[in-house]
C-alpha cells in the first residue's frame, strides 16, 4: 500500500488545484456547480479537512513523506501522465471542457474504489488517517455524483463556459 501512496501523491497531494483554473471560465449553474463541489475538494472551510491535507497526513501516518513531488523520480510514468494531464487541462482555456470533463469523471467513479481501499486498510490495520483519507472520498465523493448527475438530468447546461479566447 505504500507504494501505491507514493504513486497516488503526485495526484492526491494537489488535488482540485488544476481544476481550479476552471472556475473562471464558466458560468452560471455550470459554475455553481462546480464550484459547490471544489468548496469541499478544499475542506469546505476548514484547513484540516482540504484533501490535500488529508493525503499528506495519510503519508506520515504510513512513514512517507509527505511533501509535494518528494517521489517524482520514483513514480511510473503514467503516474506522471495523469497529473500532467490535468495540469493541460486547467492551464489552456480551450481545454476547459477537458478539465470539467476529467473532474467530472473523477468524482463519479472514485468513490467505489475509495470503498474498497477503506476495507482493504481496515483489514489491514492501517492508521485511522490512511483509512480516513479514503473514508471521506466514499462520502464525499458519491455526494457529488448525485449532486452532477441531478444537475445534469434537470436540463441545465452543465458543460456551457464561457465564450472567447
Amino acid at each position: 500500500m505504500r507504494e501505491y501512496f507514493v504513486h497516488r501523491s503526485l495526484y492526491h497531494l494537489k488535488e482540485a488545484d488544476p481544476h481550479a483554473f476552471a472556475i473562471p471560465r464558466l458560468i452560471g449553474q455550470a459554475k455553481a456547480s462546480f464550484v459547490a463541489i471544489e468548496f469541499d475538494e478544499y475542506g469546505a472551510g476548514r484547513g484540516h479537512l482540504v484533501h490535500q491535507q488529508l493525503f499528506a497526513d495519510l503519508m506520515d501516518a504510513a512513514g512517507l513523506d509527505s511533501t509535494y513531488l518528494a517521489y517524482v523520480d520514483t513514480v511510473s510514468a503514467d503516474a506522471l501522465a495523469s497529473v500532467n494531464l490535468m495540469s493541460l487541462f486547467g492551464l489552456h482555456r480551450e481545454l476547459r471542457g477537458a478539465a470539467i470533463g476529467h473532474f467530472a469523471s473523477t468524482e463519479i467513479t472514485s468513490s467505489p474504489g475509495s470503498r474498497r481501499l477503506v476495507q482493504a486498510l481496515e483489514r489491514m490495520g492501517a492508521p485511522e488517517p490512511c483509512v480516513g483519507f479514503y473514508r471521506e472520498h466514499v462520502e464525499a465523493d458519491a455526494v457529488h455524483e448525485q449532486s452532477r448527475v441531478y444537475r445534469c438530468r434537470r436540463g441545465s447546461r452543465c458543460a456551457r463556459t464561457t465564450s472567447g479566447p
